[in-house]
């Protein structure tokens, strides 16, 4: 039973890779980078949007940007991925001595005081989220783009 599940799992991988020899070289990475993108974006809701609006616009694989994005973006990995968006947020407004918190929206400070009584975290700014996670979500989807160029170049010279 097993030996036969390794097969079929063998001759997906096959597929899958043999549908992304098929493309254009740049697609391959250009699909990993933006699925990264879309992983570590913080608009909380619209990855599904954006995996739609990127694969029509860019010509990309669907499915591909689709699984890569749900795989990094996971019900187990939504909490540290946005707190990383968070913290990156604010040391960025920190590092430009800006005050982060002076500019949130009145319906977040009640958003944070139910938070801190229930967790007793304090200090949630909505501007320190959405910059540090685009800053975040573009330094990683470059570092992947980057990467996966030079494993496809290194890959298809052989």
């Amino acid at each position: 039973m097993f030996a036969s599940i390794k097969v079929s799992f063998k001759k997906f991988i096959d597929r899958c890779w043999q549908l992304c020899v098929t493309q254009p070289r740049h697609r391959l990475p250009l699909s990993l980078g933006l699925a990264t993108y879309i992983a570590f974006c913080p608009f909380v809701g619209f990855h599904t949007v954006l995996v739609l609006l990127f694969s029509w616009l860019l010509l990309l694989n669907m499915p591909l940007l689709l699984l890569i994005s749900c795989g990094i973006n996971n019900p187990w990995t939504m909490i540290p991925i946005y707190s990383a968006n968070h913290l990156v947020g604010q040391l960025i407004f920190k590092w430009c001595s800006i005050d982060c918190y002076a500019y949130n929206p009145h319906w977040l400070e009640y958003i944070n005081s139910k938070i801190q009584a229930l967790t007793g975290l304090q200090g949630i700014s909505l501007w320190a989220f959405l910059v540090g996670g685009n800053i975040l979500a573009i330094v990683v989807a470059g570092a992947v783009y980057l990467i996966s160029w030079a494993v496809i170049k290194i890959y298809s010279a052989k």
